[in-house]
């Protein structure tokens, strides 16, 4: 039997003997049937830059007097995360991952009707996905130069996938010679 409603619902069998053409009296048998409960969550799965606050969710379920729990695990390259388990809401942790790939933080729910006969619902999992920040590397070290000297070019570069990367400058008071101010993965020669 399928209970689709959020609340128990009986099935009343009605049970008439009968004997010798005599109709005895009705008795009735219940079968009472729980919902399998499920979870309402306040927002959807997340995916969050590095270093970034994960946002607060809150469980519910439409059936009634249903007890929520859930389980957080972490692949190890997420930090920061300091509650592994709770009831009725997941708390915003401030994660880091400390790779150059996306990794996930894993929230396992599971929901059960209360009573003397608890009946579970099926697990869900929610996701929050900890994009890396990305990182980049120079070709050469800072420079020191003289007046007048011309710079060195510089390449700069990332093993972050799917990066793209960009340099700016605001020109200090007394300097000449810096054009462009912005640009891409090289730094040009100044002079």
């Amino acid at each position: 039997l399928v209970n689709t409603s959020s609340n128990p619902v009986d099935l009343i069998l009605q049970c008439t003997p009968t004997s010798l053409g005599c109709v005895g009296s009705p008795i009735n048998y219940i079968f009472t049937v729980n919902p399998s409960p499920s979870v309402i969550l306040s927002a959807t799965n997340q995916t969050i830059c590095s270093g970034a606050i994960s946002q607060m969710v809150t469980l519910s379920s439409q059936t009634n007097n249903a007890i929520i729990s859930w389980s957080a695990s972490a692949d190890p390259q997420i930090s920061g995360l300091s509650i592994f388990s709770g009831s009725d809401t997941i708390f915003s942790e401030t994660l880091t991952n400390t790779d150059i790939i996306p990794h996930v933080v894993d929230y396992t729910i599971n929901i059960i009707t209360s009573g003397t006969l608890g009946c579970p619902g099926i697990p869900q999992h929610y996701y929050v996905v900890v994009n890396p920040s990305p990182i980049v590397s120079f070709d050469t070290s800072n420079q020191v130069i003289c007046s007048g000297s011309p710079t060195r070019q510089v390449l700069i570069s990332t093993t972050s996938p799917n990066t793209s990367i960009h340099w700016s400058c605001n020109v200090p008071a007394g300097i000449s010679g810096l054009t462009p101010t912005s640009g891409g993965n090289t730094i040009p020669q100044f002079s």
